[in-house]
């Protein structure tokens, strides 16, 4: 993964200084976007946003490991909630290009004491459920409210949902479930960490 991630960051800049080196010495009569560079750029960001997920779920796993044996340490620290939950919606909208994922902050002060990393991975992991189980390129909606004086994430997706009858199992580990609610058998998995 860390040789995935480093080349492909290393072929990022390449590009990225090709582009702008021939933006100056075309001097503006072509958009550096219409250079073939470019596609290959964005490609190339998808493909760096693509192995930071597979790290995550592979982090996950490691993680899942260490909770069964209780070796999994928080490290609490004071950040703002709203950074987190913009960092979350921009890495899952730059491998989501279908969708169109919104942010909705409707409180001021979203500071807190917790573990970044675990905030961060179970806003991940439930952003690319609703993005993965959302149709044809649906609106996925990150909204951060306040509930009684704590703070509400509610993250609203156009998928099919999930049957009351299941809602029991979605925690259970890699618990699968059939949907027959769409003509084509959906697979719903949920894994937690």
């Amino acid at each position: 993964m860390t040789s995935i991630k480093g080349f492909t960051q290393h072929l990022i800049r390449r590009i990225d200084r090709r582009l702008r080196k021939a933006h100056q010495e075309q001097n503006n009569i072509a958009s550096a976007g219409d250079l073939p560079e470019s596609y290959d750029l964005r490609s190339l960001h998808i493909v760096q946003s693509q192995t930071e997920h597979l790290e995550r779920l592979v982090n996950d796993l490691l993680d899942l490991s260490r909770v069964q044996w209780g070796n999994l340490n928080l490290q609490y620290t004071s950040f703002f909630l709203a950074d987190v939950l913009a960092e979350c919606v921009h890495s899952a909208q730059v491998s989501a290009d279908q969708h169109t994922i919104y942010l909705d902050i409707q409180v001021q002060d979203t500071k807190i004491l917790a573990d970044q990393t675990r905030i961060g991975q179970v806003i991940g992991n439930i952003l690319d459920n609703a993005v993965k189980y959302s149709p044809n390129g649906g609106q996925v909606t990150v909204q951060l409210g306040d509930l009684d004086g704590d703070y509400l994430v509610n993250i609203t997706d156009q998928g099919i949902g999930i049957n009351p009858v299941y809602l029991d199992h979605i925690f259970e580990r890699f618990y699968r479930l059939r949907n027959s609610a769409s003509l084509n058998t959906q697979v719903l998995d949920w894994a937690y960490t």
